[in-house]
């Protein structure tokens, strides 16, 4: 019996040995089933599984990334996750890599056609607050109405154009507005309103364009019937 015992404890110190090693040595490693991120995808750890797992998240977070810049781009008719064998899942990634890269150079497109034509630039309003009445049959300056404008703050502008609030007293025939430069003792030929109406309204000119340089301009008025022309605001639109 004494001479077992030996041999029973190596037997015995051996099992203990793989077993140590079964429970702890060779446990695989837990794999994260979680979104990654595009950093995730330049380490080399992991088995092949694990980083075609990740591949697929990040494809799956590109999709809905390009579907949330541009919703009028169609989703992919299968996902890379829909797939079983390795093999095929890798096929089916390389597949979506294409279709993103397609995507991509749309939108690159598009965000070049949208700059180039300027669409984006919202016109700018010069508020000019002015208020005035005359019931003057002729074009009568009305005093203090002014406003200088340097065309250099508004580089790039197309054109503009003049609004006014305006109202011909109880409807009485018509109520007529410009601007005039009172630099250079010229009108705005393009700049006039009118309205017949015996509320106030707003009223918008035609485009045009103003001096190269600093000028001032000043509120004309005129009445058809005699009747008093009124004003209560005014305003120019500067368009891009």
């Amino acid at each position: 019996m004494l001479k077992i015992l030996p041999i029973l404890f190596l037997i015995l110190a051996v099992a203990g040995f793989f077993v140590w090693r079964i429970l702890f040595l060779d446990k695989p490693a837990e794999t994260s089933t979680s979104k990654t991120t595009l950093l995730d995808l330049t380490s080399n750890s992991g088995s092949l599984e694990d980083r075609v797992r990740e591949l697929e998240f990040s494809v799956t977070d590109l999709m809905g990334q390009i579907k949330e810049l541009a919703p009028g781009i169609s989703k992919p008719a299968s996902s890379p996750m829909n797939q079983t064998s390795l093999d095929n899942r890798v096929a089916t990634l390389e597949t979506e890599v294409l279709n993103l890269k397609g995507k991509v150079t749309t939108l690159e497109a598009n965000s070049q056609t949208a700059g180039a034509s300027g669409a984006t630039k919202a016109p700018v309003y010069i508020p000019l607050g002015w208020t005035g009445s005359s019931v003057a049959t002729d074009w009568t300056n009305i005093t203090n109405q002014e406003i200088s404008i340097d065309p250099v703050e508004y580089s790039g502008y197309k054109n503009m154009q003049f609004e006014v609030y305006l109202r011909a007293f109880q409807g009485n025939g018509t109520a007529y507005a410009r601007l005039a430069n009172k630099d250079d003792g010229t009108t705005i030929t393009s700049s006039e309103v009118s309205t017949s109406s015996q509320d106030h309204n707003w009223v918008t000119s035609g485009n045009f364009n103003v001096s190269s340089s600093k000028k001032t301009y000043r509120l004309q008025l005129k009445s058809l019937s005699g009747y008093s022309t009124d004003v209560q605001n005014a305003r120019i639109k500067v368009s891009f």
